[in-house]
């Protein structure tokens, strides 16, 4: 599941994956961003997932700060 992450799997795998506490899915979700964030980053997905879950944008927003 880690593996098949892109811009419209991101929001149900990052849910997925802080509801079921699943760490590697998780980081998995930050390499995501890390990788692609001149692009996720001003996508409609990215907003909307601000928007939906500010927590736990917040808290990716953090794991890329440090993880990047």
């Amino acid at each position: 599941m880690a593996l098949k992450i892109d811009a419209e799997s991101f929001v149900k795998r990052c849910e997925f994956a802080e509801l079921y506490d699943l760490p590697v899915l998780e980081k998995a979700c930050v390499k995501f961003m890390s990788l692609n964030r001149k692009d996720f980053l001003f996508s409609n997905e990215w907003k909307e997932f601000k928007i939906a879950n500010p927590t736990l944008a917040h808290k990716m927003l953090e794991m890329l700060a440090v993880d990047g």
